[in-house]
């Protein structure tokens, strides 16, 4: 018999309490969250890959390359400029279209910086599923942007999923994991983006100590 939400949340809280290792700590700003093409470059490409090695370098070489492209028509100009390929140093052509696809959103919604398209999500559940509607932006994605713009939320990725099954608890979808996890982090008076980033973290050590004793033995 599935547990009520409310249960979920009070086991996951003991959970967190009882986790040998598992540090409450703050979720850094994003750097370049004032910086549209590096901004949108990482939630292009951050689905699916390693981060640390392939996202992290493509978005800070946009920042650091292309200090002008901080609004959506300069970096869509810059594009023009020296081709999306060139700019994002990647060749599939799924992730080039989203980005296409993207800032022919914005472009069409009239945002042209990070404080705008910050404004349009969190203004109305319509403008979110609007948002939502380009094809690769799902939920999962679409949270990891609300975190890198600052906004109070849990973006579920293979980490949360395995800390809340680690947890036994039993999750219907996507949005339920969510909830668990905010709802969790409302409970304990802590940021939600806080305790998304503490559970990256454990997860992220838990997994590299795992490996490395695979290596000894």
């Amino acid at each position: 018999m599935d547990k009520p939400l409310a249960v979920k949340v009070r086991n996951l809280i003991t959970y967190i309490d009882n986790a040998r290792g598992f540090q409450l700590i703050a979720a850094p700003d994003c750097p370049y969250r004032n910086h549209i093409g590096a901004l949108l470059t990482d939630v292009v490409l951050q689905a699916g890959l390693n981060y640390q090695h392939i996202v992290a370098p493509r978005v800070y070489k946009v920042l650091n390359d292309y200090p002008v492209a901080y609004t959506v028509n300069r970096f869509a100009a810059v594009l023009q400029k020296h081709s999306l390929e060139t700019v994002l140093d990647w060749h599939d052509c799924e992730k080039q279209i989203r980005m296409i696809r993207i800032l022919e959103f914005c472009k069409a919604q009239g945002i042209q910086n990070s404080y705008q398209l910050k404004l349009y999500l969190v203004n109305s559940k319509s403008n979110s599923e609007k948002f939502k509607s380009i094809r690769g932006i799902g939920d999962k994605t679409y949270d990891y942007l609300l975190k890198l713009l600052g906004v109070e939320s849990v973006a579920v990725d293979r980490h949360v999923y395995k800390f809340v099954s680690d947890a036994g608890i039993i999750y219907k979808n996507y949005k339920e994991a969510k909830q668990i996890v905010e709802y969790a982090a409302d409970m304990m008076q802590i940021s939600r983006r806080t305790l998304d980033y503490s559970i990256w973290l454990y997860m992220s050590n838990k997994k590299r100590a795992v490996q490395f004793e695979l290596f000894f033995e």
